[in-house]
């Protein structure tokens, strides 16, 4: 979770247990990164897309985002986006010639 930069300027206003839950829930967001919904595979059944991140079952529709992903990145997820997203624009720059 992160915050949205707003403490509690007292120690008044935490007074209990509910205070500071009440305090977490009202000011605090989740910073999810969403992942894993069209995976990555050759099996059709539990897959979305191949491994050159072509749709199953099209012709010429690719996805190239984090909804590839067969499972979560431990590491930062833009940073593993962007990997994906620039092989995917040198092999579609290499078929055009």
């Amino acid at each position: 979770p992160t915050t949205n930069n707003q403490q509690p300027t007292t120690n008044k206003q935490m007074q209990s247990h509910d205070d500071v839950k009440k305090w977490v829930l009202e000011k605090h967001t989740s910073n999810s990164h969403w992942c894993c919904s069209a995976k990555m595979g050759n099996d059709r059944a539990t897959s979305a897309v191949d491994g050159n991140l072509k749709v199953h079952g099209t012709e010429n529709l690719y996805v190239a985002d984090a909804s590839v992903f067969p499972n979560i990145p431990n590491g930062n997820v833009h940073s593993t986006v962007l990997a994906v997203a620039s092989a995917f624009a040198k092999r579609l720059a290499s078929k055009r010639g």
